[in-house]
């Protein structure tokens, strides 16, 4: 009988201690100059996938990533990068295996080199780079960010010359109108002043 309570208690002890079905549970890789501390999702029913999307996995001791698959546990949470000496070097969070929310990147003296924000795997936010003092360096504006404001300026185009054809057509028809009441001036020899 005590050996029966004994397995009971350490069966309860071990499921306790792993994370269950679809809990996150935590981990740590080295990538060779840093360690990785992530957190994945353990599993979860009916799962789909994005043929167009990278996705970020734990199997094997390693980190993948992959397109349209999951290969392994879906990193999600917070995800970190730490250096040798324990310099913080990347920063973000993961969603389902997709990087979501806010990313930095920084060099080993903690300088911030570059943030930028993701929703499902896609950049939703400008990309900044920065210089030694913190100064914004340089950009990069994301593909859909790009598509957006062509189309905005070709809306704008489209209605600056829509105005422009408008005015044309106004003043053609003013300098008509002035050109008829010119031509028609009415002399005081005409009948109709004469009494």
């Amino acid at each position: 009988m005590k050996i029966f309570k004994l397995l009971i208690l350490l069966l309860i002890v071990f499921s306790c201690s792993k994370p269950k079905l679809g809990e996150i549970g935590n981990y740590q890789v080295d990538l060779g100059n840093s360690k990785a501390d992530f957190h994945v999702l353990m599993w979860e029913r009916g799962m789909k996938t994005k043929k167009e999307k990278i996705y970020a996995s734990y199997s094997n001791n390693k980190i993948h990533f992959s397109q349209g698959v999951i290969a392994g546990k879906p990193l999600h949470g917070k995800y970190k990068e730490v250096g040798v000496d324990g310099e913080l070097l990347v920063s973000g969070g993961f969603h389902k295996g997709l990087k979501n929310g806010y990313w930095t990147t920084y060099n080993k003296d903690g300088d911030l080199l570059s943030d930028l924000t993701f929703k499902e795997g896609d950049t939703i936010s400008v990309v900044n780079f920065y210089g030694e003092n913190k100064e914004l360096k340089s950009q990069i504006f994301p593909m859909k960010m790009k598509l957006k404001k062509e189309k905005k300026l070709q809306r704008k185009e489209k209605r600056l010359t829509k105005k422009a054809n408008c005015k044309a057509k106004y003043k053609s028809l003013f300098k008509r109108e002035r050109k008829d009441s010119t031509n028609s001036v009415i002399s005081p020899s005409d009948s109709t002043f004469s009494k």
